[in-house]
């Protein structure tokens, strides 16, 4: 029907939708009644089938007006508190006190966290000639960072020994160990750093 030609050519008519639709229907009652039967539930009929659709719809239908109506309301009770938010703000008497102590408040914040940033570096006072007793003194009040530190370093020998032990069936070319420990102390920091360059020296 969908195909036949009239006096002005071809005309798509609504018989072929409907044709289809059908046997979509059909199709989907006939593996909808399969499952039934394979979990030993009786078949169908079209006039169930028909009032299961309509059942979905309506509630498909319900469902999607009440989250419409859930956000409607969302909104409408942001709108009223931030209506309610300015009303106050004018009513309260030396709002504008308010927001100059704020801004007062937010000035003194960043001065501390600027002066936190600009506090001396600590390890400066270990510059210069190498003594013992004031290295010892300056990381005896410190375990904390001793105890970090170490486990930093750990962290990344044992990372670096396990790429090396994955690379043990590779032939010697393909190895790459020494990029690998490379990397490993250039993030360790410069005493690292120097320590592998005093090893390619003796290598």
């Amino acid at each position: 029907v969908d195909g036949e030609e009239v006096e002005g050519g071809s005309v798509p008519t609504r018989v072929a939708a409907g044709t289809r639709a059908a046997v979509m229907n059909a199709r989907k009652k006939a593996v909808r009644n399969l499952f039934r039967r394979m979990r030993g539930a009786r078949a169908l009929t079209e006039q169930e089938m028909a009032d299961m659709r309509t059942r979905r719809d309506a509630e498909r239908v319900a469902k999607s007006e009440a989250n419409a109506a859930a956000k409607e309301a969302k909104r409408l009770a942001r709108a009223s508190s931030q209506v309610a938010s300015k009303r106050r703000a004018r009513q309260i008497p030396g709002a504008s006190m308010v927001k100059r102590m704020r801004s007062k408040f937010a000035q003194r914040r960043s001065q501390r966290q600027r002066q936190r940033r600009n506090v001396e570096d600590p390890y400066e006072a270990l510059r210069g000639d190498f003594d013992k007793e004031k290295l010892r003194r300056f990381f005896r009040r410190r375990p904390g960072q001793i105890a970090a530190r170490l486990a930093a370093v750990l962290r990344v020998g044992n990372r670096l020994i396990r790429l090396w032990r994955r690379e043990e069936s590779l032939p010697p070319e393909q190895r790459t160990r020494a990029e690998q420990l490379r990397v490993a102390l250039s993030g360790l920091g410069p005493v690292f750093v120097k320590i592998g360059q005093t090893l390619s020296q003796r290598a």
